[in-house]
């Protein structure tokens, strides 16, 4: 087609590049009488309806908690070792609420809140009082926004916290054995573990507060300050803190000899007399571990803790104790050396399975090179150790 060539229209308002301004003008002057309700239908926004609707979304948004201390384990670790975080028997707070597989424990619940009012003649009324008063504050601890009506919660807040309280206090007083259920090995080793699993918790507030309502009556006061505890498997923690602080210092690079390769060199491997497991020192071509305790339920404990550590603390010492281990006993014959020399006290099948459960505990653990706990010992025994083809001790 020429460029001189044009396209004829047989109407003005028929050519593609006509606003809808100018079309509506020409409707309004007359030149196409088109009806009124078209008119209206050209006007309306074809996108206030969709924004109306996100807006609503924004406005029923619950706000985030903020302090978050329990929450779920992150995929990259629970897969690794599902059963690790995962209770056996016994849900205890909202993450593992309602699953069938605890339903026999919920009803024990209901035994332990009677016999605990039984206990300490407090009422029903005064424990839901306590409870239903520190909703928010509850709900504030848990990273997951808890989808449970208001009365849903606060049972079911009651029903795990008395359990635990009555708990304790039956071990206390010496009771426990006598449960035909809980007295059994078994089933309190498993109840222990579960107690022990982050996303298996409650605040330590409210424990702390139906415990001093059960105790008033008694005219006891504890001795011990909790306020600073977040729940049980904070508190466990708390007691691993070492007993004294080193400034945290960084480490160039993670070359840290195995137990075999610093016999090799000439130094002595002994168990510390300390009894807390981060007092480890080197001094002299002796390195002095306190002695550790290796069962089935030392993978747990561990790998919960890091996990708590790694999502919320901010020092870091029971995952840079565990890789410290894990380097140490690299093979079986580093562990069978810690276990003959008295630092390991092995309750596993043998020396392979605690080199084992030291190699998956540091699996996806993220380490700071920059803030790493115990790099004042890895830094003595490097300046001892000739570890350039592990040469015996430097001059």
């Amino acid at each position: 087609m020429g460029s001189s060539s044009k396209i004829k229209f047989k109407h003005p308002l028929d050519h593609p590049r006509l606003t809808t301004q100018k079309r509506l003008r020409s409707q309004m002057d007359g030149s196409l009488r088109i009806p009124f309700d078209m008119f209206d239908m050209q006007k309306e926004d074809p996108y206030a309806a969709l924004a109306t609707s996100v807006r609503r979304e924004l406005e029923t948004l619950l706000p985030l908690p903020h302090k978050r201390c329990i929450f779920q384990v992150p995929d990259r670790l629970r897969q690794l070792n599902d059963k690790a975080y995962t209770p056996r028997v016994i849900s205890i707070g909202p993450l593992h609420h309602g699953q069938q597989i605890f339903k026999p424990m919920e009803q024990y619940k209901r035994r332990f809140l009677r016999d605990f009012l039984v206990r300490t003649r407090v009422s029903v009324k005064d424990c839901v009082m306590i409870v239903k008063d520190r909703e928010a504050k509850l709900r504030d601890c848990f990273a997951q926004i808890i989808e449970l009506s208001s009365d849903d919660f606060v049972k079911m807040v009651l029903f795990d916290a008395i359990f635990i309280v009555e708990l304790l206090f039956r071990y206390n007083f010496g009771e426990l054995w006598n449960d035909h259920i809980l007295g059994c090995p078994r089933m309190i080793h498993d109840i222990q573990l579960d107690l022990c699993m982050i996303e298996n918790q409650l605040p330590f507030f409210i424990l702390e507060d139906l415990f001093n309502l059960a105790i008033e009556s008694a005219e006891e006061n504890l001795q011990q300050d909790f306020s600073q505890v977040e729940h049980v498997v904070d508190l466990l923690w708390l007691c691993f803190q070492p007993t004294s602080f080193s400034f945290k210092t960084e480490i160039k690079n993670f070359k840290i000899p195995s137990a075999m390769e610093l016999q090799q060199a000439g130094v002595k491997l002994r168990p510390g007399s300390s009894k807390n497991l981060f007092d480890i020192r080197f001094n002299n071509g002796v390195l002095e571990i306190p002695q550790l305790l290796v069962m089935d339920r030392t993978k747990v404990i561990f790998r919960n803790l890091m996990a708590y550590e790694q999502h919320y603390c901010s020092r870091n010492y029971v995952t840079d104790y565990v890789t410290l281990i894990s380097f140490l006993v690299k093979s079986p014959r580093d562990a069978q050396l810690l276990i003959k020399n008295g630092i390991i006290e092995n309750f596993l099948k043998d020396s392979e399975e605690v080199s084992t459960l030291f190699k998956g505990l540091v699996e996806e653990v993220r380490i700071s090179r920059k803030n790493f706990e115990l790099a004042g010992v890895v830094e003595d025994m490097k300046h001892t150790v000739n570890l350039d083809g592990i040469g015996g001790m430097r001059p």
